[in-house]
């Protein structure tokens, strides 16, 4: 069974899923602050009032994850109180959060969108990077937790939500030319696959494990990653890696 991510507009009986998804990672890692209760307690008041918005993600029927755009200026949003639960992450879901806000935010009428974040949430700073946010100096006052200020203006954000959608494939295949932070995940797949079609034309399992190890070490294939005439596509099921593909241009 194929499962499919889908994002809807906020409905009053979100507000429990939004506060304790929320909740999870803020007490996990820091201390509530007023503004936290206040948002999380009354989304409707804190965010839906002033003119923003907040979008829930479903997976299979279960509500996996939020976030909210909160209006702080004439046509300025805030991307706020982003959350996946744990049961459901490395699916894609929380970048699919992201597009769908900044889309989200285009049709609110937003120039640009900001988030505020902590260097203590490193997988959270890394994935704005990756969707296109960019680093500001941070402002004092907003929050006590906060060191960690980014900003993407709408065209941009809008350009790398279309880019997203042209590598979604029907069935929920996502494929994108990977990287050298994707060496592992492709030697982890050319093992397993070589090894399952191969296996009994080796003499020994020795034999087998040697030239895997040599063939797809990660460090040697971020080295072919990063050669100009080198394309690696790395293809997504429910956003996991699950297959990939080497392009060579000889001319």
């Amino acid at each position: 069974m194929i499962h499919k991510t889908k994002i809807v507009d906020y409905r009053p009986e979100h507000q429990p899923y939004f506060e304790s998804l929320n909740r999870a990672w803020i007490e996990k890692l820091f201390t509530m602050e007023p503004l936290d209760e206040f948002v999380l307690s009354d989304p409707e008041g804190a965010i839906l009032k002033n003119g923003g918005a907040i979008l829930m993600a479903e997976y299979n029927d279960y509500v996996a994850g939020t976030v909210g755009l909160r209006k702080v200026g004439p046509t300025v949003y805030e991307f706020t109180k982003m959350a996946v639960d744990e049961r459901f992450r490395r699916r894609g879901i929380a970048e699919a959060i992201c597009y769908a806000s900044f889309k989200k935010a285009k049709d609110l009428g937003a120039t640009e969108i900001i988030l505020y974040s902590n260097t203590l949430n490193a997988g959270a700073i890394k994935l704005y990077e990756k969707v296109g946010f960019r680093h500001i100096p941070v402002e004092p006052g907003t929050y006590q937790r906060a060191n960690v200020k980014m900003v993407i203006d709408i065209e941009a954000a809008i350009k790398s939500a279309k880019r997203y959608d042209r590598n979604v494939q029907p069935g929920g295949i996502r494929i994108i030319r990977a990287d050298i932070t994707n060496a592992a995940a492709v030697a982890t797949i050319g093992k397993k696959s070589f090894r399952n079609a191969f296996e009994s034309l080796f003499a020994s399992k020795e034999e087998m494990t040697e030239y895997l190890e040599f063939t797809y070490d990660p460090l040697k294939l971020a080295k072919s990653i990063r050669k100009e005439n080198n394309i690696y596509l790395l293809a997504f099921l429910e956003g996991k890696p699950v297959g990939f593909a080497k392009l060579k241009n000889i001319h």
